[in-house]
């Protein structure tokens, strides 16, 4: 496992990458989990939020498969995902983020229903919900990362925290903290 990586945090991604469940992620994944986060987020399917959500989570899908799937087989099982983050598939250029933080960038957007840049709790519960995750567990991840404490969350927060799920070493880092 790569060093700056915890184990933890690997199998928490694979885990929500997978939604089915079938110990496999396949494009259909990342369909079902953008139809998950769409229905959270944003459900009237031409706002340009639901756009956004859609076209990042295809655009990752495809960085995943692409980078990761060993085989080419179309599915990445956990150990090809292990390897490959392992290998340090994530490191190895500033493009290799941007399937997640694209991701993270439009579910922001479409979080912040007043606009002003920056989520409020109420607004960060609501994106657990859309990835599955507990909810009741999401007001101490809110704290963690609003790491000025004004009781926001920027998009520069969000950012370091999601960014952190892919290069904390430690799970009670910032980046698991995201999950709850």
């Amino acid at each position: 496992m790569d060093a700056d990586v915890s184990e933890a945090n690997v199998n928490t991604m694979f885990d929500i990458f997978d939604a089915d469940g079938d110990g496999v992620i396949e494009a259909s994944d990342f369909q079902a989990q953008a139809d998950k986060m769409c229905a959270t987020v944003a459900p009237d399917s031409s706002s340009r939020h639901h756009q956004a959500i859609r076209k990042a989570y295809a655009a990752w899908s495809e960085q995943v498969l692409k980078a990761i799937d060993a085989d080419s087989d179309g599915r990445v099982t956990r150990q090809e995902f292990f390897n490959a983050i392992r290998a340090g598939i994530l490191k190895d250029g500033p493009d290799q983020l941007d399937g997640p933080m694209g991701v993270t960038h439009a579910a922001f957007e479409a979080l912040d229903t007043d606009g002003d840049g920056q989520l409020s709790p109420d607004e960060f519960v609501r994106m657990h919900q859309a990835i599955g995750r507990d909810t009741g567990k999401a007001r101490a991840a809110f704290d963690q990362i609003d790491t000025d404490g004004d009781g926001r969350i920027t998009w520069q927060e969000l950012r370091k925290a999601a960014q952190g799920l892919y290069t904390d070493g430690q799970a009670e880092q910032t980046g698991k903290l995201l999950l709850g």
